[in-house]
């Protein structure tokens, strides 16, 4: 039996009787901590300022007996064996103590079997021990459970495998705008049909509903799930848009149906905004009269409009190939120069992270045609974004520019060729 430790209280008014307890579970392996007493008070004592693995008694005891000692027992110590040792008791008495509670009873003219008698108890003491344990954890389990369903930011509704609706919670009363007494009992694809808006439900019947649903449910196997989004007109008249969630459960051997719905209009909605206001923006940015490029924060092209396209004589594929600062950018200044790469006013902006604005620049195409262009950058305060650059054409601002210039020049040479006329 090992060399088991055991923590044994004794209750035996025979000295003899007791020593010969212990030398039986001595030789049987245990390593035995005995505390030995021999009348009531002494035994509750015991009880009431130590613990025990195990407590062995005798029957008949000076005022006492062992029925009174398995009461005050199951009072202090309930998950204690208790195990009877008597030379006197009949087989009605022992049948009557074990069904009180005693674990078994052991005569004294066959102490050999007292060892055996010990494992088994000590052996039925811990599964006892594991089952309250698997007990307290299984409804320590069911009230978080509980709380967690009750509580859940998610609607939660329970479906038996008929399809009908046996629990739910507060927060799907709110999503759905019916009661709870409305929807348990309820076939779910009745109260799904129930949600439908009115141009869907016009175009199916509760009879479709409830074959493709039933169908997608039972056609579940345990590891599988459906994940859905689908506007509801709710008993309130609200619309809302849900994403359900749904997977088989198994609860005391039978299958159900999890199901979590989850309110997700306000997403809904902000999503519509959002592509609402990236339709206006990608509206105002290819019909902007200007043209727009946008870089990253490395200087690579990341987008650009029409104009600049035609402004800047490259495809739109070919920009978005290109970095803002490459060497491939044929740019020249007012004076006809070629103006270095640290000069272009898209690099000044991203490298000095502000605004650099009206810079006049000659762009030469593929084509070698010079268009000019006046151009404005500035860092865009996102992540991942580098700069907006914004191209103005002013070629025929140019071209009249020159004009101007060589009418002031032919003009003023007339005006020598006069003045020299006239002096002489």
């Amino acid at each position: 039996m090992g060399d088991t430790k055991l923590k044994l209280l004794i209750l035996e008014d025979v000295l003899p009787d007791m020593e010969l307890t212990v030398w039986h579970l001595t030789e049987a392996g245990y390593q035995l901590d005995v505390t030995h007493v021999d009348n009531e008070l002494a035994y509750s004592g015991a009880l009431r300022k130590d613990t025990f693995d195990i407590i062995i008694s005798d029957f008949n005891l000076p005022g006492f007996d062992a029925f009174g000692a398995l009461e005050i027992c199951q009072k202090t110590c309930p998950e204690v064996p208790f195990i009877c040792v008597s030379g006197t008791i009949g087989e009605e008495t022992a049948v009557e103590l074990i069904k009180k509670g005693a674990i078994d009873y052991v005569l004294k003219d066959r102490p050999a079997r007292l060892p055996f008698t010990v494992k088994r108890a000590l052996d039925e003491a811990k599964e006892k021990a594991a089952h309250r344990k698997s007990e307290e954890e299984l409804r320590d389990s069911e009230i978080q459970l509980k709380a967690v369903f009750e509580h859940s930011n998610d609607g939660i509704l329970l479906i038996d495998n008929e399809g009908v609706i046996v629990k739910t919670n507060r927060q799907t009363e709110l999503i759905t705008g019916l009661d709870k007494d409305k929807l348990i009992g309820s076939y779910f694809w009745d109260i799904q049909y129930q949600l439908l808006l009115a141009d869907y439900r016009q175009s199916v019947s509760i009879d479709m509903i409830k074959e493709m649903t039933y169908k997608r449910l039972l056609s579940l196997s345990d590891d599988e799930f459906i994940k859905q989004e689908s506007p509801i007109l709710n008993a309130n008249n609200e619309i809302k848009y849900v994403e359900d969630y749904v997977c088989p459960i198994h609860i005391h051997n039978k299958r159900y149906y999890l199901v979590s719905q989850r309110d997700i209009t306000e997403r809904k909605e902000a999503e519509e905004s959002q592509h609402i206001a990236f339709i206006k923006y990608k509206t105002l940015f290819e019909s902007f009269p200007l043209g727009v490029t946008i870089s990253d924060r490395k200087g690579n092209i990341t987008e650009s409009n029409l104009v600049a396209e035609q402004l800047l004589g490259i495809s739109d594929e070919e920009l978005l190939k290109r970095r803002i600062g490459d060497d491939e950018w044929k740019l020249i200044r007012t004076d006809g120069s070629l103006m270095p790469n640290e000069d272009y006013a898209s690099v000044r902006a991203l490298t000095e992270n502000r605004k650099i604005e009206n810079v006049e620049m000659g762009i030469v195409k593929p084509s070698s045609e010079v268009v000019w262009i006046n151009v404005t950058a500035a860092p865009i305060p996102l992540d991942d974004y580098g700069v907006i650059i914004t191209y103005n054409d002013i070629t025929q601002k140019k071209k009249a520019e020159e004009l101007l210039k060589q009418s002031e020049q032919h003009l003023l040479a007339k005006n020598l060729q006069y003045e020299s006329v006239v002096g002489t």
